[in-house]
């Protein structure tokens, strides 16, 4: 089993229905159900209650869905990281930590004159305006 599949099968349950679920993921209905048949098997557990509508998970699902959780958590981790570090090494600065510092320069400059920041985003097109 991949991550991949694994996002596969998470995609379907957030849908409730293969075949939403395989638009969302731009592929076919067949080859989603295919997927999901071989990775029940591989396991040895079924994910779905395909005899319900909307689609349910079973037991064994709400447990895989759980741990499908804790991996995309920790993926995004991991990437968040590595891009971090990768700004770090091209002298870049990770938006929020811009976002981060013009709040407290705003903060500190409250206190003698009127300032904001406009704007919010990962771009960092806030602009600190000091009156």
């Amino acid at each position: 089993m991949t991550i991949k599949e694994v996002h596969y099968i998470y995609t379907i349950c957030r849908e409730r229905s293969f075949s939403k679920a395989a638009a969302r993921l731009y592929m076919s209905q067949p080859a989603l159900s295919t997927i999901v048949r071989r990775v029940e098997r591989e396991l040895g557990v079924r994910i779905f209650d395909r005899s319900t509508i909307p689609l349910t998970l079973t037991e064994s699902g709400r447990i895989f869905i759980e741990a499908a959780q804790k991996i995309g958590d920790v993926d995004s981790d991991m990437m968040n990281r590595l891009q971090d570090i990768k700004m770090q090494q091209s002298g870049t600065c990770p938006s929020e930590v811009l976002h981060f510092s013009a709040v407290m320069f705003c903060r500190k400059r409250s206190e003698n004159s009127r300032s904001c920041i406009r704007g919010s985003g990962s771009t960092f097109t806030n602009r600190i305006l000091i009156f």
